[in-house]
């Protein structure tokens, strides 16, 4: 079953754009006709505020005060970290 609609995939100009509060993330064509060819119907798009404990220290002093994000992106429960050549923008 295709999670993303397949006219969304062939045309090459659209994106698809996630926004949270924390930051908006578009995906380009190539990504989301990856995601969409993924096994799972159950694709997570996530952002969120890192767990500062996790950082090293010298993270920590590059860093600063200021805050850090991760983002992830899982189908099922494997993590997509390969976007098929395409482009994920933050």
């Amino acid at each position: 079953m295709r999670i993303i609609p397949e006219h969304f995939c062939k045309n090459k100009s659209v994106q698809s754009i996630v926004t949270t509060p924390i930051a908006g993330i578009a995906f380009d064509s190539t990504v989301l006709n990856f995601i969409s060819g993924q096994d799972s119907d159950n694709v997570t798009i996530m952002a969120r505020a890192a767990d500062m404990s996790a950082l090293s220290d010298a993270q920590r002093k590059a860093v600063g005060s200021r805050p850090v994000y991760t983002f992830s992106v899982t189908s099922g429960t494997e993590t997509i970290s390969n976007f098929g050549g395409g482009t994920a923008t933050i």
